[in-house]
């Protein structure tokens, strides 16, 4: 590794406290603004030692999730299925897909919304916006 490129390597890590807490803070917003009880959020992150690269939304249902969907869509915010069926390894390797219904559910009833350092605090705001709405 040269100089240049430690030195790059080194200011990247420094950054990497600022991008946590910012991301932490962000993630907290986003939380207190889902307010419908049937939409839960994906909580298990360690804040001190995960980064967190992703805002999942968990629905009762995939009605729920996809009519969320359309209307984040709608309005301009890139909601996105984070795991779509066919990726699925169980699918790859052709395996009964009754053996696994946790991965088949999550497929059905998760939704992520845009979640990354450069969303301005006016993006921030209009996003909870309209979690408070789905």
């Amino acid at each position: 590794m040269s100089d240049l490129q430690a030195r790059m390597l080194l200011n990247q890590v420094k950054e990497l406290k600022r991008y946590r807490k910012k991301k932490i803070k962000i993630f907290k917003q986003f939380v207190s603004s889902v307010v419908n009880p049937k939409i839960e959020v994906f909580k298990k992150y360690h804040f001190e030692k995960d980064f967190i690269y992703r805002f999942i939304l968990i629905f009762i249902n995939k009605s729920h999730r996809d009519k969320s969907k359309k209307l984040l869509n709608r309005n301009k915010i890139c909601a996105q299925i984070p795991i779509i069926k066919f990726e699925l390894l169980h699918n790859y390797l052709k395996l009964e897909k009754k053996n696994y219904p946790n991965s088949n559910k999550i497929v059905q009833t998760t939704l992520s919304i845009p979640f990354h350092n450069n969303l301005t605090p006016k993006e921030i705001k209009y996003i909870k916006y309209y979690l408070k709405k789905i």
